[in-house]
């Protein structure tokens, strides 16, 4: 997605290395990391750092919490999840920070 406004959106870890957000257009995106991001489901926030100058949050972009930076594997547009599966409970989408 383009030009994410980090304070405009809501997202949800499903486990270390996927979580979903909306953006601000209330279009939900599955973003799929490389590797785990240790931490990433009991995180209160996360930083979505752009590929480029333009704000493009793509499969070149990285997502940061506290000094963890996980790389982007791919970035999906989906429909909104009905339920998060988080460990047998889905809990409220946190907001941005």
């Amino acid at each position: 997605f383009r030009r994410v406004l980090f304070r405009s959106y809501t997202w949800e870890a499903v486990n270390d290395r996927r979580l979903y957000v909306q953006d601000r257009g209330r279009q939900w995106y599955q973003v799929d990391l490389f590797g785990p991001c240790i931490g990433l489901e009991f995180a209160n926030w996360v930083r979505f750092i752009p590929s480029d100058g333009a704000g493009d949050f793509d499969r070149f972009s990285s997502v940061q919490m506290g000094r963890e930076r996980c790389k982007v594997e791919s970035v999906k547009k989906v429909p909104p999840p009905i339920r998060v599966p988080k460990a047998g409970a889905a809990m409220a989408p946190k907001t941005g920070a």
